[in-house]
C-alpha cells in the first residue's frame, strides 16, 4: 500500500467535511431566513387587517384576517369573534363572509360547524334574510350542544315575533323548549299567552268572536293569570252587548290588584256607556279613578258631574289631584270660587297633558323604559306583559290611607 497517499486522502476528508459544513450552514441559514419571512408576512397581513378594521373597511378586514389566519379548530373563536365584531359594527355583508369562510372549512367537528350555523344565521336576521335566516335556525334546533339549541329558539322565535307569525312561534316553542314537569318554562309560556292573545285580537277585528274565545281559552291554559287574555274576555262580553258580566269581571279584576288602567279605562267607559250612562256605574268610575289615580277617567267622570252638580265637579277634581300627587297645581286653576266650572274645562285638559308629560305613566319593570301609552311588548327589551304604572313619587290619597 502506497502509505505517502494516506495523509492526501486524510486532507481531501476534512475539506470535504469542511465543506459540507458550510453548505449546511447556508442551507440552515436560508430556511431561517424563508420562516422570517414567512412570519414577516403573516404579521405584515394581521397589521393590514387591524388598519382595515380601524378604517371601518370591514370587507378589506375580514379578507385579510382570513388570508393571515388559516382556519382551524383553534381559530375558530378567532374567527368568530371577527365576525361578531363585523356585525356589531354594521358591516354585516363582512360578517356574512367571515362566517361563510369558516363553513367552507373542512378542518371543523359537527359541533364547530353547529355555532358557525347559528352566527350565520343571526347575520342573516340583521341583513334582512329571514328565509335563509329561518332555515339555519331550524337546522341548528338539531345541534348537539343545549347552549346552541336554545339559543337557536330564542332567535328563531324572535324571528317569528317581528313577522307576526304568532301561531308558528307557539308551535315552535311547543316542540323545542326545554321543559320541567311536562311543561315549558314560565318565560316560554308567558310568549305563548301573549302570541294567543295576538291571534285573538286579529279574529276580533274579524268579527270571528267564537275563534277569539277559543283563543283565549289557549291564552289561560298557558298561563291562567293572563291579565290580557282576561282583559280581552271582557272585550268580548261588550262586543256581545253584555255589559253586566264585563261589569262584574273587570270589577273582579280591580280587586285582585290589576293595574293595567289603560285598557281597563277604556273597557270601563263602555260598560258606562252600554248601561245607559247608569248613576250607579258613574259613582263606581268616581271611586275608582280616585282610589286609584285613573286619569283616563277623569274627564269622562269630570264632564257627567259638572251637568249633575258643578259643587260635586269641583270635589272630584281636588280629590282627582289629591290622589296624583301632585302639588297645588290644580287648586290655583280651581281658585276660590266655584261658580264658573264649565270653562275651566280646557285648563284641565292642558294641567293633564302637562302633567304626563313631566311623568310617564308607563314603565317597564324588565328594563325601565318608561312611556306614555301603554304597551304589552317592551320596544327596547322585547319582554311581554313588563309594562306597568309609574307610580309618582309622592303617594296619592289612597296610597296615604293604606299605610
Amino acid at each position: 500500500m502506497d502509505y505517502w497517499l494516506l495523509p492526501i486522502l486524510l486532507l481531501l476528508l476534512l475539506a470535504g467535511y469542511l465543506i459540507g459544513r458550510r453548505v449546511q450552514r447556508k442551507k440552515s441559514r436560508l430556511r431561517r431566513q424563508d420562516r422570517h419571512v414567512l412570519f414577516d408576512s403573516k404579521a405584515q397581513q394581521y397589521i393590514s387587517g387591524l388598519n382595515f378594521l380601524l378604517n371601518e373597511e370591514g370587507d378589506a378586514a375580514a379578507e385579510a384576517f382570513i388570508d393571515a389566519l388559516p382556519v382551524s379548530r383553534q381559530t375558530l373563536q378567532t374567527h368568530l369573534s371577527l365576525g361578531r365584531m363585523l356585525r356589531k359594527n354594521g358591516e354585516i355583508s363582512s360578517a356574512i363572509r367571515t362566517h361563510q369562510s369558516l363553513l367552507a372549512s373542512p378542518y371543523l367537528e359537527a359541533d364547530d360547524v353547529d355555532l358557525v350555523q347559528l352566527e350565520l344565521a343571526i347575520n342573516y336576521v340583521v341583513a334582512g334574510l329571514l328565509d335563509r335566516a329561518e332555515a339555519l335556525l331550524k337546522d341548528s334546533l338539531k345541534a348537539q350542544d343545549p347552549y346552541i339549541r336554545q339559543q337557536a329558539l330564542e332567535h328563531l322565535v324572535a324571528l317569528y315575533r317581528e313577522e307576526k307569525e304568532w301561531q308558528k312561534a307557539i308551535e315552535v316553542i311547543n316542540r323545542h323548549a326545554e321543559r320541567r314537569f311536562g311543561r315549558a318554562t314560565e318565560e316560554w309560556v308567558n310568549q305563548q299567552s301573549h302570541f294567543s292573545c295576538e291571534l285573538a285580537e286579529l279574529s276580533i277585528k274579524r268579527g270571528a268572536y267564537q275563534e277569539a274565545q277559543r283563543q283565549l281559552r289557549a291564552a289561560l291554559a298557558f298561563d291562567k293569570r293572563s291579565l290580557r287574555a282576561q282583559l280581552l274576555q271582557v272585550k268580548l262580553q261588550l262586543l256581545s252587548g253584555d255589559h253586566a258580566a264585563a261589569r262584574k269581571k273587570i270589577k273582579k279584576l280591580i280587586l285582585a290588584g290589576c293595574d293595567i288602567w289603560e285598557p281597563m279605562a277604556e273597557l270601563l267607559l263602555q260598560i258606562y256607556e252600554q248601561s245607559g250612562r247608569s248613576e250607579q256605574v258613574l259613582q263606581e268610575l268616581r271611586e275608582i279613578s280616585v282610589s286609584h289615580g285613573v286619569e283616563p277617567l277623569l274627564e269622562t267622570v269630570y264632564g257627567e258631574l259638572q251637568k249633575q252638580s258643578p259643587e260635586q265637579a269641583r270635589e272630584y277634581l281636588q280629590e282627582m289631584f289629591e290622589a296624583s300627587g301632585s302639588d297645588g297645581a290644580l287648586a290655583n286653576i280651581l281658585g276660590d270660587n266655584d261658580q264658573k266650572i264649565t270653562p275651566l274645562r280646557p285648563l284641565l285638559r292642558n294641567y293633564v297633558l302637562q302633567q304626563q308629560a313631566i311623568h310617564m305613566p308607563h314603565i317597564c319593570s324588565g328594563c325601565g323604559y318608561s312611556s306614555q301609552q301603554h304597551y304589552w311588548l317592551c320596544p327596547t327589551c322585547k319582554s311581554w306583559g313588563m309594562g306597568r304604572r309609574n307610580l309618582r313619587a309622592k303617594p296619592g290619597k289612597a296610597q296615604e290611607k293604606s299605610s
